[in-house]
């Protein structure tokens, strides 16, 4: 039965976001579907699995094997440890900051040889996909691997599981990589069922993934929006933001997490507050 695969850490011992293009930050438009509001000021809230982070989801987290990189019991629970609780502590912090009492639980899965699974990716996971090919069919082998017939199946499953409405996904890879989220970008992707990659270092270094790069995939399965112009395509809001929000989450991850914040814009986007902040009324913003 699929409740036998999945093995809770406390049994083992134990991630590109869109902006509006609108010239004023004054003129947005809602619209309005079934069961969804999407708002151009905040373009992925309230779309794909990931909808609020305002409501508590539940998170699984899938260390995956591949052709040249395996976790052992050991690493994955110093990963927990190290990255995935402080990460998650810090964004319970950052959400009460707002008002928002957040209780994340989270589960996490490995292989697991005495119960005879082997979640493993058939190939080689693409460390960087600003060079390379990305691995499209990553979460459809992560499923495959315990035992669901496709991502649709696994998350019906899990939010049985859990009796969360809102279930992220975070697969990580023990070797060097550049972490990366795929969120629902626009109202045609509001059936998306929402993931990151992270992996177990940064590319080309030796620095294991820090707390703060957790939460800035996971933030960004819920809506946030990137500060730091990683395409090229918004250099005027990345100038403005090194002013208005320097310390972001969104803006820096290569630090200790406990000395950065999720200021005004990024709660907006997330759903902790409901209120555009004043500053982001700037035509540099909205580029």
């Amino acid at each position: 039965m699929k409740t036998k695969l999945f093995i809770t850490i406390a049994s083992i011992l134990i991630g590109s976001a869109v902006c509006s293009t609108n010239a004023s930050a004054m003129d947005f438009n809602t619209t309005f579907t079934e069961n969804m509001i999407v708002d151009d000021s905040r373009s992925s809230f309230n779309l794909g699995s990931c909808k609020d982070l305002s409501e508590d989801p539940y998170t699984v987290f899938l260390f995956l094997d591949d052709n040249e990189s395996s976790w052992t019991e050991t690493e994955v629970s110093e990963f927990w440890y190290n990255s995935i609780e402080t990460g998650y502590s810090y964004l319970e912090t950052e959400a009460a900051r707002y008002g928002v009492n957040l209780e994340l639980e989270k589960a996490g899965y490995a292989t697991d040889p005495s119960h005879g699974i082997s979640l493993k990716y058939n190939g080689i996971v693409t460390a960087n996909l600003m060079e390379e090919s990305v691995s499209h069919d990553i979460f459809d082998q992560a499923a495959a691997s315990l035992g669901f017939s496709s991502v649709e199946d696994m998350n019906q499953y899990l939010q049985s599981y859990s009796g969360k409405s809102q279930v992220a996904y975070v697969i990580a890879l023990d070797k060097p990589g550049r972490s990366y989220a795929y969120p629902a970008q626009a109202p045609s992707h509001n059936s998306l069922i929402e993931y990151c990659v992270v992996f177990s270092s940064n590319l080309n270094s030796t620095v294991d993934t820090s707390a703060a790069t957790i939460a800035h995939e996971v933030l960004h399965l819920f809506g946030a929006e990137d500060y730091y112009d990683p395409y090229g395509t918004t250099p005027k809001r990345a100038e403005l933001a090194k002013t208005l929000y320097p310390n972001d989450i969104m803006h820096i991850t290569a630090t200790d997490v406990n000395t950065l914040t999720a200021g005004a814009f990024t709660a907006y986007t997330v759903g902790w507050t409901d209120t555009l902040p004043s500053e982001c009324n700037n035509a540099d913003w909205w580029q």
